[in-house]
């Protein structure tokens, strides 16, 4: 089993492909923001969820699903050289190739064969619930958990740093008109905001993203996030609009963003015209 079934990253998984192409079945996991395409693989399965926690739910990420987690099994189950891959071949990646080993063996025998296949591994707790769940072995998760004794997750630098950028953009414009209640509520349409994408509730975040723009016209990035819940509902005209607004406003105030949504531009176009 070890020979034929691997956890890399990214970068890893298609230097492998590269190395020896088209005799690889692949799961590859990216984010719906960041998606990564592999070339030259003899199948692919390719999963758009984040690494992210159920409690993590004031930013913007798409959390895992037991769709995700059902076709990545089946995909397993059917044997063959196998390679997973997440960016990092750490959280994402690990989690689906545990639960997988808990189909065919004991959880003892599983956490120890992941760690001959990946050392690195800190497996996504959320997601390696819901594998448990798929299997019906619920019971499982806490075994796994006490007897692996993986390390505790930390939300990222980046998620805190995206957050408080986004408190600190409403305190600054809000302290203008010196109304603490304005500011209150701004704030928590913004924190709202972020848990109804986490949850995927795309119609209730629209609405928020719009309450939030008429008491902050200038908040760019809300903007983005706008044009993104159009697009995730299939809403491709007016995710396209949105989009294009976002750059008209930006005006440099996040090149990474800017550059991300020109592509969509380019990418919604093409699809609204096949």
């Amino acid at each position: 089993m070890l020979n034929d079934l691997v956890v890399l990253s990214a970068k890893e998984a298609q230097s492998k492909i590269n190395n020896t192409p088209n005799i690889y079945r692949v799961v590859s996991i990216s984010s719906p923001e960041f998606p990564i395409s592999l070339q030259r693989t003899k199948e692919l399965l390719e999963l758009r969820f984040d690494d992210v926690e159920e409690d993590d739910d004031i930013f913007p990420h798409v959390l895992a699903t037991e769709e995700h987690c059902s076709l990545a099994l089946r995909f397993l189950q059917k044997g063959g050289l196998r390679i997973l891959h997440c960016r990092a071949g750490i959280s994402r990646s690990s989690a689906l190739c545990l639960g997988y080993l808990l189909s065919e063996m004991s959880y003892k025998s599983a956490v120890n064969q992941l760690a001959k296949i990946r050392p690195q591994a800190n497996p996504n707790r959320h997601t390696l619930g819901i594998m448990c769940k798929i299997l019906e072995k619920e019971y499982l998760y806490d075994l796994v958990m006490k007897y692996a004794k993986y390390p505790e997750k930390t939300v990222s630098k980046y998620r805190k740093k995206y957050l408080q950028k986004q408190l600190n953009i409403a305190y600054n414009r809000v302290k203008k008109n010196e109304n603490s209640e304005n500011l209150l509520h701004l704030i928590k349409m913004i924190c709202g905001m972020y848990s109804q994408l986490a949850t995927g509730k795309m119609d209730v975040a629209i609405s928020l993203t719009r309450q939030i723009l008429e008491s902050d016209p200038e908040n760019t990035e809300v903007l983005y996030w706008q044009a993104k819940c159009f697009e995730l509902l299939t809403r491709y005209k007016q995710a396209v609009e949105q989009y294009q607004l976002y750059l008209e406003m930006s005006k440099g105030d996040n090149r990474r963003l800017e550059v991300h949504a020109q592509k969509k531009i380019t990418h919604l176009v093409q699809l609204n015209t096949r």
